[in-house]
């Protein structure tokens, strides 16, 4: 229960200055930036839970979006108004759901078994996801209340972290390369202009993945740690595309990964 009281005060905060629900829905970028949902692994259990931290100076407090002992919770993923989580949950119905932040309650997108990392669409009437066909993953993409299924990838490649453009003509996606290190870079809609936009040491020195755009377009956010081998934990990290300076947004000795930067 004092978890649950700790939750609702905060997103009282929070959701103050969010739109209402007759109000137009914001896209990903540009906005004021809100607080961070990610995920974390503690302790010896498989299980993972979705978090909310404020990505002030230094790591801060944090408060539990979701803890259920049955289930792993994953990928969150913020609505474009900032009033819902779309998240992958691993369980007796695993697939992508939605989280509504001020009510506490959840829902399951139908058709979307076995569905991981969603991305809505900027006017947040579509959600992409992944979905293992077998042999590779895929990219798929659906009305948030399950109708119009679709699939937009179809190789032999793993198609993943899908990410929509500002304006939801585009979507940008993580296809795995062997023998390669994780770093995170942007490129034009086109293809042009790639750069990259965080660095280590070699290609295991540092991982950085799962990339998540500030809302004001100034920042990303993303999960850096070590190479999944040597047992360095992931930590959630924002860079300044201006000038490429790093802040550490959590710490301790967790896994935090798979970031998603609310809007408001």
């Amino acid at each position: 229960m004092a978890k649950r009281l700790a939750l609702l005060a905060l997103l009282a905060g929070v959701l103050a200055a969010v739109p209402g629900p007759h109000d137009s829905a914001r896209a990903a970028v540009p906005g004021t930036n809100g607080r961070i949902a990610f995920v974390r692994s503690a302790g010896a259990g498989p299980l993972e839970d979705v978090l909310m931290a404020n990505p002030g100076i230094g790591p801060g407090p944090v408060v539990n979006l979701t803890n259920d002992p049955f289930t792993s919770d994953t990928a969150p993923s913020w609505s474009p108004d900032g009033t819902r989580v779309a998240l992958q949950r691993s369980g007796p119905t695993a697939g992508i759901w939605i989280l509504d932040a001020a009510a506490g309650t959840m829902g399951f997108v139908p058709h979307t078994d076995h569905g991981f990392q969603p991305s809505w669409s900027p006017d947040g009437s579509w959600i992409a996801f992944s979905r293992d066909g077998g042999a590779d993953a895929e990219l798929w993409k659906v009305r948030t209340d399950g109708s119009h299924l679709t699939r937009l990838t179809n190789n032999a490649a793993e198609d993943w972290e899908a990410a929509w453009s500002p304006d939801g003509s585009r979507i940008a996606f993580s296809r795995f390369l062997p023998g390669e290190g994780n770093r995170i870079f942007t490129a034009a809609p086109s293809g042009k202009g790639l750069t990259q936009v965080t660095f280590g040491g070699g290609p295991t020195a540092f991982n950085d993945v799962h990339p998540a755009w500030a809302p004001d377009g100034t920042r990303i956010a993303f999960a850096r740690g070590g190479d999944q081998d040597d047992g360095l934990p992931l930590h959630i990290h924002t860079v300044a595309l201006a000038d490429g300076s790093t802040s550490q947004v959590t710490g301790g000795k967790v896994q935090d990964l798979m970031p998603s930067w609310q809007p408001l």
